[in-house]
């Protein structure tokens, strides 16, 4: 989960923290962001340690099993599900 507060954004890149709720990490990531990427959302970073520092070369947001896209109302989830 990206740590509230975390985000600093420096041109092309951004660093940010990430934690399992035990432990912190340092992430810098270069390239466009994923579209949910935010504060308190779930993240997949894939890259390598330089200097204690986590680079990211992959970097993916999640979202939790309630998410539905904003185009999608809840009259219209009533109706998707077939009530």
């Amino acid at each position: 989960m990206i740590v509230k507060g975390s985000i600093v954004r420096h041109g092309d890149s951004v660093t940010f923290s990430i934690t399992d709720l035990e432990t912190e990490l340092e992430v810098t990531y270069r390239g466009v962001l994923p579209p949910m990427f935010g504060e308190d959302v779930g993240a997949i970073a894939k890259g390598r340690f330089v200097d204690g520092v986590f680079i990211a070369e992959e970097l993916l947001a999640k979202h939790d099993e309630k998410y539905m896209p904003k185009k999608y109302s809840s009259s219209d989830a009533a109706v998707i599900g077939g009530s």
